[in-house]
């Protein structure tokens, strides 16, 4: 995913250019913004409910199906409805791009729900086989309808609808061939459940990616589209080449701290202490190497975004750290405490975008990026403290037996099965 998700930055920054790239970003804005209004934390809820083994797969792929059409149908009526408007936000691309985002709603949000799943069950195998398929096939199809056939922002957008229509149908096929899934009569009560924690949630939901597109926003309305490119470009970088971390020790941790009563606060720690570990080197490579980087993934064009890079690197590790709790937090049934920190966090975005963007200009958002995922992360992490009860030393301090852990990981990883068992451990 990482090496996919890379590929497909690079080719749209050296086939889109800054402005194309930044009218593409200003469309996905759009597009994510409504569907996170409109999805309520359905995703994050529905793991936890068929984790915790409070409702079958069938009953929630049922409830999602229901749902589903209801909310993107709400999504989609909303933005119509905001494209008739004047906004100055709407003349960064054109209207059939925004159009075309807005059919990425419904296909954006069965294909999250659907393959998130997969890892209630536990099925990481399938749910990596189909991750692959989405990064894969993105990438094709951004290369066949950006480079070949030269359809700019509106090809960009028809590869990430049609990809999410192929995870779909991979999806569902795994679900009925491997778990027998089958429509089962609704329960208004059970989606009453699954939809007040999703509520819980969905503030914190809303906030972090209104936390993560602020920026977009803003300069889509005061900047030139090459200035949305490059923050676009920077941003997207750390996303995909850092974030997918901790994104995926979380898709692997969440289940395993739903369907125990601990919670498993000291593994969340350790993967917290570890996956911080690891993104310190990886940032430390992508800031000292930033200007090769650049030019190699998304042309000299893209310079500018070296300074934004090595702004956003610092905000980036503290977040890839921290972030790791809120599986934790969401498996404890805790989900109101990451919406009070992302919210928190989007209050410190605002004010530092408000104040120093006249002065600083475009490096200005990087900073508002980096000081609101600090503030973000410090109030998620005193949240973890309280519930697990581990104090600083034992929640942040990298033990032996952490790397004895990875040892041990990596031999059962890479060791035949008659192998492993004779390994020595350190």
């Amino acid at each position: 995913m990482l090496i996919t998700g890379i590929g497909v930055e690079a080719s749209l920054a050296w086939f889109l250019e800054p402005a194309g790239r930044g009218s593409y970003a200003v469309c996905l804005t759009f597009s994510v913004l409504l569907q996170i209004v409109f999805l309520t934390g359905w995703n994050v809820a529905s793991i936890y409910f068929v984790a915790s083994r409070r409702l079958t797969l069938s009953e929630v792929v049922t409830q999602t199906f229901i749902y589903g059409v209801i909310s993107s149908s709400l999504a989609l009526v909303t933005g119509m409805l905001l494209l008739g408007m004047s906004l100055s936000f709407f003349d960064a691309a054109d209207s059939t791009s925004f159009h075309l985002a807005l059919l990425l709603i419904p296909s954006a949000f069965f294909s999250i729900v659907f393959l998130q799943l997969l890892t209630a069950v536990h099925d990481f195998r399938w749910f990596a086989i189909i991750s692959v398929l989405n990064g894969v096939s993105f990438l094709l199809l951004a290369l066949v309808f950006v480079g070949l056939l030269s359809l700019d922002v509106h090809g960009a957008l028809l590869a990430c609808i049609l990809r999410s229509w192929l995870v779909i149908i991979a999806a569902l096929l795994v679900f009925r061939w491997k778990y027998s899934v089958k429509f089962v009569k609704p329960s208004l009560r059970n989606m009453k459940e699954v939809l007040c924690y999703g509520l819980r949630y969905h503030v914190g939901q809303i906030a972090n990616n209104v936390n993560a597109q602020v920026g977009t926003m803003i300069l889509a309305i005061f900047a030139t589209r090459d200035e949305v490119g490059y923050m676009a470009v920077a941003a997207q970088l750390m996303t995909t080449g850092v974030m997918t971390i901790p994104a995926t020790i979380m898709t692997v941790l969440l289940p395993k701290i739903s369907e125990d009563e601990t919670g498993r606060p000291q593994l969340t720690a350790r993967c917290a202490r570890l996956t911080g570990l690891v993104c310190a080197v990886l940032l430390l490579v992508v800031a000292g190497f930033a200007t090769p980087i650049v030019k190699l993934l998304f042309s000299p064009s893209f310079l500018p975004v070296v300074p934004l890079i090595r702004i956003l690197a610092i905000g980036t590790l503290v977040r890839c750290t921290c972030k790791v709790f809120t599986s934790y937090l969401q498996g404890m049934n805790h989900p109101g405490v990451e919406s009070f920190a992302v919210a928190t966090g989007v209050m410190v975005n605002l004010i530092v975008l408000w104040l120093l963007m006249p002065v600083m200009g475009l490096p200005a958002a990087a900073l508002a990026m980096t000081l609101s995922y600090v503030t973000s992360s410090v109030v998620i992490t005193l949240g973890f403290l309280k519930f697990s009860r581990l104090n600083l030393l034992e929640t942040f301090w990298l033990a032996r037996s952490d790397l004895v852990a990875v040892h041990e990981a990596l031999v059962r990883f890479f060791l035949p099965r008659g192998k492993r068992l004779a390994a020595p451990v350190p």
